[in-house]
């Protein structure tokens, strides 16, 4: 029971960093598109 607890845990996690990498993706893709905007 713990074990599946852990694993639960362990995705929700993973979820969240995803989440945090597309966002951090998102940032760069649209300060890029900025600069070329700019430029």
């Amino acid at each position: 029971m713990p074990n599946l607890f852990q694993n639960l845990e362990c995705g929700t996690s993973f979820k969240k960093q995803q989440i945090r990498v597309k966002r951090n993706l998102l940032k760069t893709s649209i300060s890029l598109v900025r600069s070329i905007v700019n430029f």
